[in-house]
């Protein structure tokens, strides 16, 4: 019962480089979605077809 108190998540190295890699691709994924969708937005209210507006936008 000690040992596997001792032996938590925090003592393994795959949990933690597992979380790490998580973690960072998550940060990856929000940072280049939003690299992608900033373009978009004076394409989207510029052009008469689409009529977007910032909040239309942001939602």
């Amino acid at each position: 019962m000690t040992e596997q108190i001792q032996n938590s998540l925090r003592d393994s190295k795959a949990v933690r480089w597992l979380t790490l890699i998580s973690v960072s691709l998550t940060l990856v994924a929000g940072y280049c979605f939003a690299d992608v969708m900033s373009p978009l937005k004076s394409m989207l209210t510029e052009n008469a077809k689409y009529a977007w507006d910032g909040n239309e936008y942001g939602l």
